[in-house]
């Protein structure tokens, strides 16, 4: 993703940082070096918990951020860990694709719809 995309998910994630309360976004990354990356651990590093792969299997929050390339759809890490995103967040999950295809968002709903 480039730092274009990320502005255009800034609002989003905005949201889901004011509506998490005091609990964490979970946030699921490949790369540390993906502009997504930079920003969560840096602008939003009080509000995040990051993961690297499928390590939040079995943890669960109100909101998940998904960082996925679509290039590893046939990896098992990256079907692990989409998995984990979309079934930990009770409230909203926001998977992001290298071309920003197929956001997942729903804030403050017990559902999660596809946009």
């Amino acid at each position: 993703m480039t730092k274009e995309d990320i502005k255009e998910l800034e609002s989003t994630i905005e949201l889901m940082m004011d509506t998490a309360g005091d609990e964490k976004v979970g946030y699921i990354y490949h790369d540390e070096n993906s502009e997504l990356y930079k920003l969560l651990t840096t602008k939003y590093k009080d509000k995040v918990e990051a993961y690297k792969d499928s390590d939040a299997q079995g943890l669960e929050g109100k909101y998940y951020i998904v960082e996925s390339n679509l290039a590893n759809v046939n990896d098992k890490n990256f079907l692990r860990s989409l998995y984990t995103g979309i079934t930990r967040a009770s409230q909203g999950v926001l998977l992001t694709t290298p071309l920003n295809i197929g956001r997942i968002e729903q804030i403050s709903s017990n559902k999660t719809e596809l946009f």
